[in-house]
C-alpha cells in the first residue's frame, strides 16, 4: 500500500519531482535524524541524495569548508541545508518546520547583509511539507535568552536562528550552485531561556559533552525544557525529511 501510494505521487508529479543531490547537516544528533528519515523511504523510491555530516558553528563550518571536503560535491543540482534553529517569532514552535528565503548576517562586519536562497526550490520544498516560509539570521554563538530572542528577531525581521546557514550559502552562492534551499526545524521556541551554551560549541565545530553537562547540571530546569523541546525538534527533523523525499 505505501509503496503504491508513493508510485502515484510520483506519477502525479512528474517533471515536478523535487530534485536534491546533496544535503548538508550538522553532525550528531541532527544528522542522524536525517538518516532515519531517509532510511523510512529508501526502498520506495528510486534513488536518494547524498548526506554530508558538517561541523557546527560559523568557525567549524569555516575550517571545514577550507578543507575542501566539499569542492567535489558544491556542483550538484539541488543542496539542501537543514538542521534545528531557535525560534525567534511568535509563529514558530518547536517542532515547527521553516524553509528560509533569506538568511541574514550577524556574525562580524558583514552584519546587515542578506543571502538568498533559490527562491524556486525553496517554494517547492515549502509546499511539499506544508511548512512556514520565512527568514532566518546567523549568529556565532547560541541565543539562550527569551529577551535576545526577542530583539535579534525584531533586529533582523527573522523568525530563526542557527550558526552555519550564511557562510555555506554564500560557499555555494561563491560556487556558482544555482539550486540552494535551507531548511530549519525549531528547536527552542522564543519565550524560552536556555542553559548557557556559549561553550558548548568548539572552534573546529566539535561538541563539548562535559560543558554542556556542567551547563545543563547548573540549569536543570531549562535544560529539561531544552532536552524536550529538541527531541520534539529532532523528531520534525526527521519527518520533514521522510515527506520531501517520499513523492
Amino acid at each position: 500500500m505505501w509503496n503504491t501510494t508513493i508510485l502515484r505521487r510520483r506519477q502525479a508529479m512528474g517533471d515536478k519531482a523535487l530534485k536534491i543531490q546533496l544535503i548538508l547537516v550538522p553532525a550528531g544528533a541532527e544528522y542522524w535524524a536525517v538518516r532515519l528519515g531517509l532510511n523510512r523511504v529508501k526502498n520506495s523510491v528510486g534513488s536518494l541524495p547524498h548526506v554530508v555530516a558538517i561541523p557546527a558553528g560559523p568557525s567549524g563550518v569555516k575550517a571545514f569548508l577550507e578543507t575542501g571536503a566539499l569542492d567535489n560535491l558544491l556542483q550538484k543540482d539541488g543542496i539542501l541545508l537543514v538542521g534545528l534553529g531557535g525560534g525567534l517569532s511568535a509563529r514558530c514552535g518547536a517542532g515547527d518546520v521553516l524553509v528560509l528565503n533569506r538568511i541574514w548576517n550577524a556574525l562580524d562586519a558583514s552584519e546587515g547583509r542578506a543571502s538568498d536562497c533559490d527562491p524556486a526550490l525553496t517554494r517547492q520544498i515549502a509546499e511539499q511539507l506544508g511548512a512556514l516560509v520565512g527568514a532566518g539570521v546567523t549568529c556565532d554563538r547560541v541565543i539562550t535568552t527569551a529577551a535576545e530572542k526577542e530583539a535579534l528577531g525584531d533586529r533582523f525581521s527573522a523568525d530563526v536562528v542557527d550558526m552555519e546557514s550564511v557562510g555555506l550559502v554564500d560557499a555555494l552562492a561563491r560556487s556558482n550552485s544555482s539550486r540552494v534551499a535551507v531548511v530549519r526545524v525549531i528547536s527552542d521556541d522564543a519565550k524560552s531561556t536556555l542553559p548557557n551554551l556559549s561553550v558548548a560549541i568548539g572552534e573546529k565545530g566539535e561538541l563539548r559533552p562535559r560543558d554542556i553537562a556542567m551547563s545543563f547540571l547548573s540549569h536543570p530546569f531549562a535544560a529539561v525544557r531544552l532536552i524536550r523541546s529538541s527531541l520534539k525538534g529532532l523528531m520534525g527533523l526527521s519527518s520533514a525529511i521522510s515527506r520531501l523525499f517520499c513523492v
